[in-house]
């Protein structure tokens, strides 16, 4: 009998140990329930956030709106154009004055290595005129000639460069600027236009704008 009050004196805990860990578990569970309220808190202030955005989404621009650059003026695209036909006029120029500035009778021989001179400058002239407008034009946005005048050809709504195959197609487009050879209203149309299109602008919806 004294043994096992003993046993239970020793099993015993003092009262001070228990009251300890119960104020612990107790402070435990408030930090726990602090934080389950701030967790709620945050919750709710995401739901708020998402009801707003829900009632006034972001307004994005409209493709419209861009580019925010001043557009070209007419003057500085004709001269930027003028640039761009030299060296091509040059190099065609070239090859007629080889074709027809010989002074001696002609025979067969004389007359085919100028013909095959002229027809070399003319395909090399293209080849130029393809590089500079298409190609270069189609992935930078400028042309040699828009490089001297600072200017820049991007699509009206991307605000990005057109790309080879859209700058060959805008070129071939300048068939409507000059009503099919009868009248250039077309290169004239920019001084009056609000965007300073040309026809073939407006067909492949692009700008020309001034940087």
């Amino acid at each position: 009998m004294a043994t096992r009050n003993t046993r239970r004196r020793q099993t015993r805990r003092p009262a001070g140990l228990r009251r300890n860990r119960g104020t612990a578990s107790r402070s435990t569970g408030n930090r726990h329930t602090a934080s389950l309220s701030t967790g709620n808190r945050h919750t709710a202030s995401l739901s708020t956030a998402s009801r707003a955005t829900r009632r006034h989404p972001r307004r994005t621009p409209p493709a419209s709106a861009y580019p925010v650059a001043p557009y070209a003026p007419w003057i500085v695209r004709v001269a930027s154009f003028l640039i761009d036909w030299v060296i091509p006029a040059v190099l065609v120029g070239i090859g007629q004055i080889i074709l027809y500035s010989g002074t001696q009778p002609v025979d067969e021989g004389y007359a085919g290595w100028r013909v095959a001179l002229s027809t070399i400058l003319d395909i090399v002239s293209v080849v130029v005129w393809g590089y500079n407008r298409w190609y270069h034009a189609g992935h930078t946005g400028q042309s040699w000639g828009k490089q001297v005048m600072s200017t820049k050809l991007i699509g009206e709504a991307s605000g990005q460069p057109i790309g080879t195959w859209r700058a060959f197609v805008r070129d071939v487009c300048h068939i409507f600027d000059t009503l099919c050879g009868i009248f250039p209203l077309g290169y004239l149309w920019p001084l009056w236009d609000r965007k300073r299109q040309i026809f073939s602008d407006k067909i492949m919806h692009t700008v020309v704008i001034q940087i």
